[in-house]
């Protein structure tokens, strides 16, 4: 996901990680964030602001046909306050980390 014509992606994470679908397990859950009420489908209300336009891109990696469907709601504001901060979500493996080197969560972002 980009945001206000961004060319770094603002969002960047496999969907099964962003929808917490944990080594292909999938079951139903709910929260404040996330839902999968049946199991099936996979729900985020996380708000997502933007000031001028976003963009969402779905990259299949695999050499797989994926058939995938979406639908993204939204609600079109005037303008947001100048304190709304942006969604980001960084994912990152790392098969070994370094003794003595702390684990980077999230990379800065401004």
């Amino acid at each position: 996901m980009f945001w206000d014509d961004s060319d770094k992606a603002a969002v960047s994470i496999p969907i099964t990680d962003f929808f917490g679908i944990g080594l292909g397990a999938i079951c139903t859950f709910e929260n404040d964030l996330f839902s999968s009420p049946e199991g099936k489908s996979h729900n985020c209300f996380i708000p997502m602001s933007y000031r001028k336009g976003a963009r969402i891109e779905i990259v299949n990696e695999s050499d797989k046909i994926i058939h995938f469907s979406y639908k993204i709601n939204f609600l079109k504001v005037k303008k947001h306050n100048d304190d709304v901060l942006y969604f980001h979500s960084y994912w990152n493996r790392e098969i070994k980390t370094e003794l003595g080197k702390d684990f980077e969560i999230l990379p800065r972002v401004e």
